[in-house]
């Protein structure tokens, strides 16, 4: 017989006696290739507990969905809360290093400068 976290990592919806807390979150991208980037850099990162946490997440068109099953409320909030901070810094990195932000960062070259103390870069 298999034991409970055993069970809910192999079959989570059919777990004797497990409650499982399945939230889901669809996140919009500007295209496919936007939310499959997010999703390859994001699940990389694994799961610390296997058996107690499962993430699923799949990319139609530009909607990264993401469906997570977990034991308790708490494992789903913390899983939840972990995989969007994740998906801001991917996001993040992509404004600023991505093909059109070039344009924006000499647009606030300026402002960089600024914070660090001097203005020579600015006179150039």
């Amino acid at each position: 017989m298999l034991s409970r976290s055993s069970c809910l990592s192999r079959h989570p919806r059919s777990c004797p006696g497990a409650h499982t807390i399945i939230p889901s979150v669809t996140i919009p991208f500007p295209t496919a290739a936007d939310a499959t980037l997010v999703q390859r850099v994001v699940s990389v990162d694994p799961i610390l507990r296997p058996s107690e946490l499962v993430r699923k997440m799949s990319v139609e068109a530009a909607l990264l969905h993401i469906v997570f099953t977990a034991q308790s409320v708490r494992q789903a909030r913390v899983a939840l809360d972990h995989c969007l901070s994740d998906i801001k810094v991917v996001v993040q990195t992509m404004r600023e290093f991505g093909p059109e932000s070039a344009v924006d960062r000499k647009a606030d070259a300026s402002i960089e400068v600024g914070l660090n103390g001097s203005w020579e870069g600015v006179q150039r």
